[in-house]
């Protein structure tokens, strides 16, 4: 399985997606990355340009329309899990210390609660689908 290259706040994205998006190809995208999830594939950090912006319709040639905004959920995600951009490890592992540092201390809204899909996150963390970052295939 080759390696997924993700921006820090994306692990928080790919959690709590459920199919809606900026568009069909977005979306169709974002379902093939949350489903390589469950194989454990090795992750590379990146703040960068990564797999869920490959479909984005807010990328231009130089980054992201929102960059500024992107960037800055980026730093803090870095920041609360105390990694540094560019690590490599495995998405079970990010995954945990996801769920640990950010999403059971309640920080994900303080991370990126102005991002415009903030309301799905939100219903997914009150336990409306009662679901969190997929866990992979043992």
């Amino acid at each position: 399985m080759r390696e997924l290259r993700i921006r820090p706040h994306h692990l928080l994205c790919i959690g709590y997606f459920e199919g809606k998006g900026y568009s069909d190809s977005f979306s169709h995208s974002m379902e093939q990355i949350k489903e390589l999830t469950l194989q454990n594939p090795k992750i590379t950090l990146s703040c960068g340009s990564d797999e869920v912006c490959r479909a984005c319709p807010n990328r231009v040639e130089n980054g992201c329309r929102t960059q500024e905004k992107v960037m800055r959920y980026d730093r803090e995600v870095l920041r609360l899990l105390e990694i540094e951009e560019g690590m490599h490890s495995d998405w079970n592992s990010l995954r945990k210390k996801t769920e640990e540092k950010i999403l059971n201390c309640r920080k994900r809204e303080q991370i990126c609660g102005d991002c415009e899909w903030n309301e799905i996150c939100r219903k997914n963390e009150d336990g409306a689908n009662e679901r969190k970052i997929p866990d992979s295939i043992e």
